[in-house]
């Protein structure tokens, strides 16, 4: 985290010299898929059968900040993430194939740090940054059927899985500005909110600046 930070305001320093908006606060409303990862965190099952292949999901959230004019920008952020999961037991020797629909889902408040690369790329102004923060992480199995056997489907609700942890993430875009005090952010994020989870997110923003 450390040679983050030392990055940002290396390029900070650069950009004092560049092309850059006046300071100020802005609000963010922000959108988007997520490719969630927890491969490693249901691998300790694989001894049992258990099997968990994470969907495409989604984010959503919005954030409040203050633009400097060295091009750094500071913000608070507040995101939610939802993914579905498709769960599933195999073994041969119990002769049953279990499989269950759950679904993961992330709230999360962030501080972020960002700051504006020293070149524009045409008309689109390129930015780096990173936050950290608090992930509150919880997941829920809610159907289940045995493919070999001849009953109805079973449904029930289940919380499996529940707690709250720090988190971070690094974050890449690129700012395209719409007017003078509107721009339209499209970015790439790699998140981070437990041990052995992470996801990357591909988010599309509308900022407004004051």
């Amino acid at each position: 985290m450390k040679k983050i930070l030392f990055i940002l305001a290396t390029f900070a320093a650069l950009n004092s010299q560049g092309d850059l908006k006046a300071e100020g606060s802005y609000v963010q409303l922000i959108g988007g898929a997520n490719w969630a990862d927890a491969k490693d965190h249901w691998s300790k099952y694989k001894h049992d059968g258990i099997k968990a292949d994470f969907k495409t999901g989604y984010l959503a959230g919005g954030a409040v900040g203050y633009q400097l004019y060295c091009g750094l920008k500071v913000e608070g952020e507040i995101a939610y993430r939802r993914n579905k999961i498709n769960v599933s037991r195999r073994s041969r020797a119990e002769n049953i194939f279990v499989k269950a629909n759950a679904e993961a889902r992330t709230w999360s408040v962030m501080g972020n740090l960002y700051c504006d690369l020293p070149f524009n790329i045409l008309v689109l102004k390129p930015y780096i940054g990173g936050g950290v923060g608090y992930a509150n992480n919880r997941a829920n199995m809610h159907k289940m059927r045995d493919k070999n056997s001849k009953h109805s489907l079973k449904s029930y609700s289940r919380e499996f899985s529940k707690n709250k942890t720090f988190a971070w993430q690094l974050i890449a875009g690129v700012a395209l500005p719409l007017c003078e005090s509107m721009d339209l952010d499209v970015e790439y994020r790699y998140f981070k909110p437990e041990k052995k989870v992470h996801s990357n997110d591909f988010v599309v923003g509308a900022k407004v600046h004051f």
